[in-house]
């Protein structure tokens, strides 16, 4: 068995994993050597999750490297509104890599025998990438794109790519409440955000509303988006948003150049509000805990449905604006942070959660248990 190894001896060591449930690990490949994810294989979907835990050390994770061939990339590059081919410079990088620092580079050209297409200068290891492009020709427009290259071995084939490019998009939309609360009321602290579903590609730039609760987005690149609302007042919280058709709480919304929808969120004002008193094994209250409500099942694929608080020095917590509904709520001692969003992570602790059902407005106090950090 070789190891994905760094150090001489072949051996791993890792003190910084998070919590946030279970993991996959990665060997760093070489130029000729597929990345290998536990136990040993090439696709991120056939590996198996690691449990990692705040100062415990995991053994066995051991690596089969495998060679692989290099793949030549190659493409086609358009103007997503014209059809015709585009001048435009193209990079591809790992996730989260900066594409002025490439190694893998190819130009187009707008004219000639061979407009639009392009060749990446070197032949590129396995892995997942982003591809991306710019125009060389005068309009602004760009696109992204992620390609997974295999592990193949022999002479394999061009990977062949096309990339339409597009202007971006601009998305307008306004909040508004679902009740006479809303007369007069000043929304423009509350914030918009949209979250590119694939964290390596692009995000535009969170947008406060204006007092009326209008906003405009800038700078959205065609794609699969969450969205987030933040910074509401007290006993607000989010009830409904709609993106032309599409129910915005439901399901990623996809952007799409001319589809003229705007982004309509409604707020509720009735907000639930909850005391929570956090005691330790010995029935002492117990400061500097992360309390968590967590909502009921059919509702934790949305994290603007969590409520999330440290309690003070008193070992208590007041929670407000929370969506009325069935939760359970936690209070762990040491948590790294979001790890509660974990459905397999939560579900580990689960008969140490209280139940809860918060109606709207004030709401009995309720005592807790603290999850201790060796639990």
């Amino acid at each position: 068995m070789t190891a994905a190894s760094t150090a001489s001896s072949g051996s791993i060591r890792e003190n910084t994993f998070s919590t946030r449930g279970p993991e996959t690990g990665e060997a760093s490949p070489a130029r000729t050597v597929a990345p290998t994810y536990f136990p040993g294989v090439a696709d991120p979907a056939d590996a198996k999750a690691i449990r990692l835990d705040i100062g415990r050390e995991v053994h066995g994770a051991d690596f089969r490297l495998r060679p692989a061939a290099l793949t030549p990339v190659r493409g086609y590059i358009t103007n997503a509104l014209t059809g015709r081919p585009v001048g435009a410079t193209i990079a591809l990088t790992r996730p989260a890599g900066d594409p002025s620092l490439s190694r893998y580079r190819a130009q187009s050209v707008a004219v000639g025998p061979h407009a639009g297409e392009f060749a990446l200068s070197e032949p590129v290891a396995p892995g997942s990438y982003i591809l991306s492009a710019k125009s060389t020709s005068g309009e602004v427009i760009s696109a992204f794109q992620r390609i997974q290259i295999r592990a193949l071995l022999g002479i394999v084939p061009p990977y062949d790519v096309r990339l339409a490019l597009s202007p971006p998009l601009a998305v307008s939309g306004r909040l508004v409440v679902d009740s006479g609360a809303g007369a007069g009321v000043d929304l423009r602290e509350t914030k918009i955000s949209l979250t590119s579903l694939d964290a390596a590609l692009p995000s535009p730039a969170t947008v406060r509303t204006q007092p009326d609760g209008q906003f405009r987005l800038n700078a959205v690149l065609p794609g699969t988006y969450t969205l987030a609302v933040s910074q509401l007042l007290d006993d607000f919280y989010v009830k409904a948003a709609r993106f032309g058709l599409t129910d915005a709480l439901e399901k990623p919304l996809t952007m799409e150049r001319d589809s003229g929808a705007s982004l309509q969120i409604v707020l509720g004002s009735d907000g639930g509000r909850l005391h929570v008193a956090v005691f330790d094994r010995k029935n002492q209250l117990h400061k500097g805990s992360q309390v968590v409500l967590v909502p009921d099942l059919a509702r934790r694929y949305r994290p603007d449905q969590y409520c999330v608080a440290t309690a003070g020095e008193d070992g208590q917590v007041s929670f407000r604006g929370i969506p009325p509904g069935l939760y359970k709520i936690f209070a762990w001692e040491s948590a790294e942070p979001n790890a509660y969003l974990n459905t397999d992570y939560v579900r580990g602790y689960d008969d140490t959660g209280v139940p809860v059902r918060v109606a709207p407005g004030e709401n009995d106090p309720i005592s807790v248990r603290l999850i201790p950090k060796e639990f």
